[in-house]
Parts: structure tokens; C-alpha cells; sequence
């Protein structure tokens, strides 16, 4: 084993990674599907853990072009209608919290 790779496991033990992981992805699918309940233009929440999505009943290009320009949150597409949520292990719930934020504010003007 390389050097690297005993460093990145031995970080992963030592900030407890996978409960970290497994936490936060249980608060962002909870931070999503409120927002899916909220917005009638949210039809689904898809995915577990930190590898979630949200579908559109719209094409989700203006969505993300008002986001990246006025909210500062850069997203992503996974076909015309799903915005793809990756983001890193380390996320805490306030850069959850923050993103839904930014996000909500993009979606209270889709209305």
C-alpha cells in the first residue's frame, strides 16, 4: 500500500468517514424531500446517501443557470429534468442548509 493511500485511510478512521457520510446523507434526503413537498415542480427525490437527485417537472437549464449566476451554487444537470446532488464526504449541515437555501430562493421565482 502507498503512502497516500495509508494517509486517506487512515483519515477516513480517524474523522469516522463512513458515520459521517451515512449521517449526512440522512439529513440531505430529509433537506430534499422537503423541498420536493414544498415545490409542486418537484416530482421526485431519487438516490441514497450524498448521491441524490431532485426531478422537475420542467427542464431544470434555467433553474441551474439562475442558481450558478445569482446564488452562487454550482449544480448540475443528470439529463433535461434532474438536478444531481455529489457533493464531497467531508459536507457538514450547514453547507446543506446553505445549498437549500439557495435553492429555494431560485424555486420561489419559478412560480
Amino acid at each position: 500500500m502507498t503512502a497516500a493511500a495509508y494517509k486517506v485511510l487512515e483519515l477516513f478512521e480517524k474523522r469516522d468517514i463512513v458515520n459521517h457520510v451515512k449521517e449526512m446523507g440522512d439529513y440531505l434526503t430529509k433537506k430534499l424531500e422537503k423541498l420536493k413537498d414544498k415545490y409542486d415542480i418537484i416530482i421526485a427525490r431519487r438516490g441514497l446517501g450524498l448521491i441524490q437527485g431532485l426531478e422537475f417537472t420542467v427542464p431544470v437549464s434555467s433553474i441551474i443557470s439562475q442558481t450558478l449566476t445569482e446564488q452562487k451554487l454550482v449544480i448540475i444537470s443528470a439529463g433535461t429534468n434532474i438536478i444531481r446532488f455529489v457533493p464531497p464526504l467531508v459536507i457538514e449541515k450547514e453547507h446543506v442548509d446553505e445549498m437549500v437555501e439557495k435553492l429555494s430562493a431560485v424555486l420561489d421565482q419559478q412560480k
